[in-house]
């Protein structure tokens, strides 16, 4: 591994979860990377909005958005990672297998294409998944690791939908690079510690050994984790999450042929 990316969008709109992800057209606001070299740790920021191809967030600020991202500029998104992803790169996100890749594939329409750059990346919240057999916020993995989520005005996606509609493209745009940022800080700790630790509902914390199939991050991608026994959940754990939890807009016939996961078998 050369080095990773972090990648985190905004849509215009919230996830409705009662419906697949894959049958809603959930238009993209906007879009984030982060690019770090392991070798030197230079980290390069892109924002990438309606009316642009990845920009510094100054220069992003210096004309207007549009109000949504069309095909073409999502598609500019995929040829990014896929440049990189050929040169040794690994994007990261969190929660990026059933949300910014699905979202990507359907508004690029190219969704095998966006599958192909999900099995192999690195997702925090399936890596989480396959330890504890539950979901885990983007929060609650900060908190652990002393690193704030959010901006001042902006808390949680459905926030910074909202924002984005009101116009508050800036602040929107400021909340998503700061998500990317987190992500790589996230999995840099997590992989320096061998562990997660994270906040809980009550207050307190807790602190997730990793197996020695995740010991380390060259060992996270999604496809490693997909095709892997999970481990055994906590008792109080009543609806185990699983692998199709995640993949499951994914065609079956390329969980087969690229990574060997029958998910009806």
């Amino acid at each position: 591994m050369k080095g990773v990316i972090g990648l985190d969008l905004e849509t215009t709109t919230w996830l409705d979860e009662s419906r697949p992800i894959v049958n809603q057209r959930l238009s993209i606001a906007c879009a984030c990377t982060a690019l770090r070299e392991r070798a030197t740790g230079i980290r390069t920021d892109l924002i990438w909005a309606g009316g642009s191809f990845g920009e510094t967030m100054d220069r992003r600020l210096s004309s207007p958005c549009e109000p949504q991202m069309s095909l073409v500029e999502v598609r500019n998104i995929l040829d990014y990672l896929e440049r990189w992803t050929s040169k040794g790169f690994i994007p990261i996100t969190h929660n990026g297998t059933h949300f910014d890749f699905p979202v990507l594939g359907t508004n690029a329409g190219e969704i095998e294409r966006a599958a192909r750059l999900s099995l192999n990346s690195i997702d925090l919240m399936l890596v989480f998944a396959a330890v504890k057999r539950h979901r885990i916020s983007l929060r609650a993995l900060g908190d652990g690791f002393n690193l704030k989520k959010g901006t001042e005005h902006i808390s949680d996606g459905s926030q910074a939908s909202r924002a984005w509609q009101e116009g508050k493209h800036s602040m929107v745009m400021h909340y998503c690079l700061k998500d990317t940022q987190i992500l790589l800080e996230i999995a840099r700790e997590v992989d320096r510690q061998g562990a997660f630790i994270y906040s809980t509902r009550s207050g307190g914390y807790r602190t997730a050994l990793l197996p020695d199939w995740l010991r380390h991050a060259d060992q996270w991608t999604v496809a490693n984790v997909v095709r892997h026994v999970w481990e055994q959940p906590d008792v109080w754990v009543t609806m185990p999450a699983v692998p199709l939890d995640f993949v499951d807009w994914i065609p079956t016939r390329l969980l087969r042929e690229e990574i060997g996961y029958d998910p009806f078998s």
